[in-house]
């Protein structure tokens, strides 16, 4: 009798081992951003949000002849992220890269061209080109934010990069369509 009690307390030590470890495969403590956070652990221990959840908001300020006053959409945290990457290792440059962009966004504001994906995947490299995004990124990685970025009539390295939580950022969008 003892050989069937042993038998039964390893098979259920078993199955509440099995148990625990398909438990932890969705618990990992790697962060998920490609490239910027690799191999790094984060803080808490727990599962990393899906960087396809997390949102990020841009708003386009526009100054800019011929142009609406504002433009906002959103996109997740993965596509602003591969993004900022393909521009940080744009053969080009930074700097070259941000005069491109800035001259195709200008050129789009000014034939009245309909605000789409393009447009939006232009204003994006834009955007991604600047120091603030770098600094917001590196030190929140895995966290929502909104971007508020106000073009300068003149100069592709000159324009107001302000940012800020999700949040506020939408609270601003809505404040804005609303007025």
């Amino acid at each position: 009798m003892s050989k069937k009690n042993k038998t039964a307390a390893k098979a259920a030590r078993r199955a509440e081992r099995e148990e625990r470890k398909s438990a932890n495969v969705f618990s990992s403590n790697y962060s998920s951003l490609k490239n910027l956070n690799m191999g790094k652990t984060s803080k808490s221990g727990s599962a990393t949000k899906d960087p396809k959840d997390i949102k990020i908001g841009i708003s386009y300020l526009m100054s800019l002849e011929g142009s609406s006053s504002s433009i906002d959409y959103t996109t997740d945290l993965d596509r602003f992220t591969n993004t900022y990457n393909y521009v940080r290792n744009h053969p080009a440059g930074v700097l070259e890269f941000r005069r491109q962009m800035y001259e195709k966004l200008k050129n789009l504001i000014n034939s009245n061209a309909p605000i789409n994906e393009y447009f939006y995947t232009v204003g994006m490299h834009y955007l991604v080109s600047f120091e603030t995004v770098k600094v917001l990124l590196q030190k929140l990685p895995q966290a929502a934010h909104g971007f508020m970025i106000a073009p300068n009539e003149n100069d592709a390295d000159h324009a107001m990069v302000l940012a800020v939580d999700y949040d506020s950022w939408e609270t601003l969008a809505l404040t804005r369509m609303a007025a």
